[in-house]
Order: structure tokens, then sequence, then C-alpha cells
């Protein structure tokens, strides 16, 4: 065997016409691959957190409430997350001008209630202590206020520090106040937001709540966004979606079967004559099965690694350019992420494997079935191994005889 390992990687050095082009095309079906899967899972999913985002990830919001509703809240069989948001301070600056909006509210949050009720940071980061602010985006939108991370503002005679920039703080809908972000103190009014194990009885247990604990908080609402969200136009618009993404991943996956299997196809159509000639001197069909075997392992252990190289830095790079251009139109909350980029780089591996040893062993069936007597009477010509004949010049009879 080994001589024939010698042989194919002769033949795989000599024909680099043949080689590259194999090379390229399962590159390029696993650059495509985990592009495509990638962008189309993610834009899903980042359809969804945008939807959550504009409306608020919670389902029902209790205003004003005490420490003992909060504590009962946490204790309810049926409420999922409880997460508690402070109304710490309303300021009005002398110098702020808005179109829409008088005043700024100060907030405190910590990070796994930011976290949880969706909230996103467009630019910068989390505070860190209690003198650290996040600013909304439609507040330096909306006013004529030129702030930007870094600078200090000073708020009812204590200085903050900007150190972010928020998109989509649901809290300033239908608002005469911007929000202000800073860390949590327990020292302001409280708002309890609510998420229930199962959606489906969201007003019932909320009425239910607001029933039974009476006096414990100054209003509730119920967020309108699971009510809009169950709209027959809003579900028919993600089953279009879904259904476009769906047919786009078949669409995709039978192009590059197609590219797969031609690969490896015109691979064996172009060793077809050589193979012949292999059985005529004793190389048995095992051996001609092995050594098909053999030239599709190494043209995967070279092509696949590169191709999920740059598939994983192409995706990476469409990835920023889509997003900073949804960023250039305003669209700040939809964000096309890298969600399951290992598990998708795996499964590429896996795919584009699988794929090509199916193609593999439908050559060798080929094999089994070839007829070499046929084969060695066809008029094609194998593909050279050895170095090309030198060219014979033939002189004019005139020359000769002068």
């Amino acid at each position: 065997m080994n001589i024939l390992a010698i042989y194919i990687r002769k033949y795989l050095q000599k024909n680099k016409i043949s080689t590259i082009l194999s090379t390229l095309s399962l590159m390029c079906a696993s650059i495509f691959f985990y592009i495509v899967v990638c962008l189309s899972i993610n834009t899903i999913i980042g359809l969804r957190d945008f939807t959550i985002n504009s409306f608020g990830n919670y389902h029902a919001v209790f205003e004003n409430v005490n420490d003992d509703f909060i504590r009962s809240l946490q204790l309810h069989g049926q409420i999922d997350k409880v997460n508690i948001v402070e109304f710490k301070n309303q300021i009005y600056l002398d110098n702020f001008q808005s179109i829409e909006k008088e005043s700024f509210y100060l907030l405190g949050i910590d990070n796994k209630t930011f976290d949880e009720l969706g909230l996103r940071i467009y630019e910068g980061r989390f505070p860190k202590n209690n003198h650290e602010i996040l600013i909304s985006n439609s507040s330096l939108d909306d006013s004529f206020l030129n702030l930007d991370i870094g600078e200090q503002i000073e708020l009812k005679q204590e200085t903050y520090e900007i150190v972010g920039i928020t998109t989509n703080i649901h809290f300033e809908d239908n608002q005469n106040y911007y929000t202000i972000l800073s860390l949590k103190e327990n020292i302001g009014t409280k708002n309890a937001y609510l998420q229930f194990k199962n959606q489906k009885d969201i007003s019932y247990f909320t009425n239910k709540i607001a029933n039974d604990f009476k006096g414990e908080y100054e209003s509730f609402r119920v967020n309108d966004y699971y009510s809009y969200s169950s709209t027959q136009d809003v579900n028919r618009f993600f089953l279009f979606f879904v259904v476009f993404i769906v047919c786009l991943l078949i669409t995709f996956f039978f192009m590059n079967v197609s590219l797969i299997r031609n690969c490896f196809k015109n691979s064996y159509a172009n060793r077809e004559k050589h193979l012949a000639i292999l059985k005529t001197v004793g190389v048995t069909q095992a051996q001609c099965k092995t050594m098909i075997l053999y030239e599709g392992v190494i043209l995967l252990l070279f092509s696949l690694p590169l191709g999920c190289l740059f598939g994983f830095v192409s995706y990476e790079i469409l990835r920023t350019v889509l997003n900073e251009l949804l960023r250039s139109i305003s669209v700040h909350t939809f964000i096309i992420g890298n969600e399951y980029k290992w598990i998708l780089l795996l499964f590429t591996v896996l795919y584009v494997s699988g794929l090509s040893f199916i193609c593999i062993n439908r050559s060798n069936s080929k094999i089994v079935k070839q007829n070499v007597s046929l084969t060695l009477q066809s008029t094609k010509e194998p593909l050279a191994l050895m170095e090309p004949r030198p060219s014979v010049h033939i002189l004019p009879i005139h020359s000769l005889i002068s």
C-alpha cells in the first residue's frame, strides 16, 4: 500500500490544476455552509431579541412596591423572575432642551436585572459604582445635549461619569422623562417587573395578584407586547420569515451537495483509466477503493481546516459590516450575534466530512462495477502522471535537402 500511497501523492502533485480545483470546491463548501447557517440562525435569534428588547422582556409591572410585597412575589408559584428597578430621583436640567420630554429620571439597577429585562448597551460598559451612569441614546438624539462616554455631568450636586449608552430603555415609553441608569442602592421607590412561568395566564395571574395585595403597590400594568405579538399579522410575519429562512437553507443545502459531489465525481472520472490500468497489473479492487479514500482524506485534511478558518473569519467580518449598516440606519436594537458559533463550526466539519465520505463511497461503488476492457478501449486519455513528453518538431523537406 505504500507504493499506492506514493502514487496518490505524486498524482496530486503532478495534476496541480485538478487538485487545486478540488481543494477550492471543498473550501468553498465549508465557507458558504458555515456563513449561511450562522447568518440564518443568528438572524432568527436577533429578530426574536429585537422584538423582546423593543417592548421589554417582562410580562407585568407593579409600581412603587414595598419589600414585603417583593418577598411575596418571589415566593409566588406562578412567577418565574422578579426584577426590581429603583426610581431614585427626577432631575431637571437648566440647559436641557428636548423636543419631546423635559427631564431625566435616575434609576438604580443591577447587571442581572439589566440583562433579564432585555436591555442592551449600544456603546461602552455597565457601571461599576454609584457614580457611573448609563444614558439613553434617545435622550441624546432628541435633545441638544452634547454628551459622550467618559464625560462627567453634575446631577443634584452629585458628579457622575458617563460610561455607556443604552438603546432600548422601555421605561421611557409613554413617559415625560428620559432615563439615566446607575447601580441599585435601595434608597428610592421600587418597581417590580415580573416574568410568569406560563405566558398564557399573564392577565389572569396579574389581576389576581393585584386583588390579593391591594395597598402594597401604587399601580400595575400588563406588558402590551404579548398581546401585540399574539396578533394574526405578527404571527404571519414570523411564520413567513422562518419559512423563508428554511427554504433558503434547503436551496443552499442542495447547492452545497452538488458542489461536493461534483468534486469527487470529477476526481474519479479523471482517474477511471488509471484505475483500469492498475487493475491489469494486479491491483485489487480493495486497494483501488483504499486509494480513492486516501486521496479524499488528503483533500479533506488540507481544505476543511482552511475552509472553516476562512468561514469563521468571513462571518465575523460580514456580521460586523451588517451590524454597522443597521446602526447607520438607526436600527440599534436589532443585532446579528454570534450565538452557537462553535457548535455550528463543529456541525460544518461533520457535515462536509460526512457528505464527502458519502461521495467517496459512491465513487468506490463505481470501481466495483468498472469494466476494465471497456475502459481501456475508450478513447478518453487519463490525466498525465509523469512529466509531459517533449514536443517533436518536424522540419520541412526543403530544409533537409539544403
